[in-house]
């Protein structure tokens, strides 16, 4: 594997891949790989995490267009980028995860990589009794064959006082990759499915990532 592009790509069709990043991470960067594909791409927006990536990519440098177009689940929050094909409501903090998979079933097309933003947030705010259910309910989508799930998660943000349910997450999603700032952004691919993929470390900057964004000319 020669490339970031390829490794996320290469997980199986029905996968949930778990993303662990870090806060200084800018993982907005893994994520605008994924636009970047070619495949139909498909994003879950939760509490307005979308938005945030936007911005910051368009901070970047990324031209708006490459990014405003994409297909979008509206689950909570009040800020809608992209072209939001359904909405999900949060009821104090849950997730109507029988509503979310009709709103999934309406949507047409045969296969999306389907970035899930923010789920950090909703599991945050969540009682652990909540908080275990909506990972009970992930597992019942590994295997969905339109999609591969990547679900974005600043483990920074959960682990302190959210280990058991980290921990969970890590168990049940089919494959765990980590996106981290060292010298460089490194992907590292921790577990999968596609056993190949195992071990493999690729580090890049941002600025391959980007290639040569447009910038804002000066006033």
């Amino acid at each position: 594997m020669n490339s970031i592009m390829e490794v996320m790509l290469s997980f199986y069709p029905g996968e949930t891949v778990l993303v662990e990043y870090t806060s200084d991470s800018s993982p907005e960067l893994l994520f605008y790989i994924l636009l970047k594909s070619g495949k139909e791409v498909l994003v879950d927006d939760i509490a307005d995490t979308f938005p945030e990536f936007y911005e910051r990519l368009v901070a970047m440098g990324v031209d708006p267009e490459d990014i405003r177009g994409v297909k979008t689940i509206k689950i909570g929050g009040v800020r809608e980028y992209g072209d939001v094909l359904g909405r999900v409501d949060l009821d104090k903090y849950a997730l109507d995860f029988r509503y979310y998979s009709y709103v999934f079933s309406k949507i047409k097309g045969d296969f999306f990589l389907n970035p899930v933003l923010g789920m950090h947030k909703l599991l945050s705010l969540t009682t652990k009794e909540e908080a275990m259910r909506i990972v009970k309910n992930i597992t019942s989508f590994v295997g969905n064959r339109r999609r591969i799930a990547y679900y974005f998660i600043n483990v920074d943000s959960l682990e302190a006082n959210q280990q058991e349910i980290v921990a969970l997450l890590r168990e049940v999603s089919t494959s765990i990759v980590r996106w981290a700032r060292r010298k460089n952004l490194t992907l590292e691919v921790v577990k999968s499915a596609n056993v190949g993929l195992e071990g493999i470390s690729i580090e890049i900057t941002p600025l391959e990532i980007l290639g040569a964004p447009r910038r804002a000319s000066q006033p």
